[in-house]
């Protein structure tokens, strides 16, 4: 990574104790953490974080989002709660956003609240991830997972499938890893000079 760094042109500090992580916190950009200290002074930057499908690879991003902004742990519930069923049911006008059909208008009329990625494919039970359907076409579905529907609904996000074979994140990754091996093979390691 230091060699990249400066082959890009940008400083880099080391941190082995606290002074130098308190110096490093200060002024930021870039620095090589000792794990240890890490782990003991930064749990929440370098500790796992819970996350999910969000459904859709965004430009940046990986098809996944943290769990941290979501109210409580019915997000890992099936079900959503009855608040939430009426949140997402209010949000759509009470209408199934495939045929538009509403259930004060038609009297033998089911309403269903539908995961956009699938309970299966680890989709979130949060107001971003449901959508309302009439029971006709939920029933209809097939595949359960339809990503036109987070358009229909008028939500935030790409109506595209996922990319379930990692195609673009591996490829990515292949074009990082050589810019890393091209920018190590061109700088020559860093000398130290003794006082």
């Amino acid at each position: 990574m230091t060699r990249a760094w400066t082959e890009l042109g940008q400083g880099w500090v080391a941190v082995h104790d606290d002074t130098s992580l308190a110096m490093y916190l200060r002024i930021g950009g870039n620095a090589l953490v000792e794990k240890g200290l890490a782990d003991v002074r930064l749990p929440e930057v370098v500790g796992p974080s819970e996350c999910m499908h969000d459904g859709a690879i965004e430009v940046g991003g990986f098809g996944f989002f943290g769990t941290g902004h979501l109210p409580d742990e019915s997000v890992t519930r099936r079900a959503p709660t009855r608040k939430l069923r009426m949140q997402v049911l209010k949000r759509d006008s009470y209408r199934c956003v495939v045929c538009g059909r509403k259930a004060t208008d038609h009297t033998d009329l089911e309403i269903h609240v539908h995961h956009l990625v699938p309970w299966r494919m680890h989709g979130p039970t949060a107001e971003e991830n449901l959508v309302t359907l009439c029971g006709t076409c939920h029933k209809g579905l097939d595949p359960d997972f339809e990503p036109s529907l987070r358009e229909l609904a008028g939500l935030p996000g790409k109506s595209e499938p996922l990319d379930m074979d990692n195609s673009e994140f591996n490829a990515e990754v292949d074009r990082y890893r050589e810019f890393v091996a091209r920018a190590i093979s061109e700088v020559p390691p860093p000398t130290t000079e003794s006082r």
